[in-house]
């Protein structure tokens, strides 16, 4: 008996070190395709400056646009890609297709605004930040993985985020 009962544990110890594993798995790759997305539009940025005339923000904004639409970046509602100006102020808004237009909560949130604000003054250049943030329209309370780059070219911060609750919800389906 004591023998089935060791043998127990062991067999609990190893599925949950499994499960921890597929976990962090997991994380970090909702963390690498926040990053990835972003990467993605600064290379395509970058690439359009690389012909020697200069983009116009406005340009930008519509090759970014294009971009996204194209690549079914944040089309899936998982991520979602966002350009602010250092002050804050929205220059992509995908819950928006794409305007300037500061209809959503988040154009307002004071912890968004604070690491806009962070990365734009910090050497690296990006941040990782986890936040509660609440949709004013719906009320709804997401828990939050967000990836801020500060593109300097045009001063702008790009972040990128994806609801942890979510995640949550995949790895209790793993699981059970």
């Amino acid at each position: 008996m004591a023998t089935l009962g060791v043998s127990n544990v062991m067999t609990f110890k190893v599925l949950n070190e499994g499960i921890e594993r597929y976990v962090q798995a997991l994380t970090k790759t909702n963390n690498d395709e926040l990053k990835y997305e972003i990467e993605s539009i600064t290379r395509f940025l970058d690439y359009d400056k690389s012909s020697n005339t200069a983009l116009s923000r406005e340009e930008a904004i519509s090759h970014i646009n294009s971009y996204i639409k194209t690549h079914e970046l944040s089309v899936d509602k998982e991520f979602k890609i966002w350009i602010f100006d250092t002050d804050g102020n929205v220059i992509y808004n995908p819950l928006d297709n794409g305007t300037n237009q500061q209809t959503s909560s988040i154009a307002n949130d004071k912890e968004y605004l604070e690491k806009i604000k962070e990365v734009s003054q910090s050497e690296k250049g990006y941040l990782y930040a986890d936040f509660i943030y609440e949709m004013k329209e719906n009320n709804a309370k997401y828990n939050t993985k967000a990836y801020f780059y500060y593109y300097k070219p045009y001063n702008w911060v790009i972040s990128s985020s994806y609801d942890k609750n979510e995640l949550d919800k995949n790895i209790t389906e793993y699981t059970n």
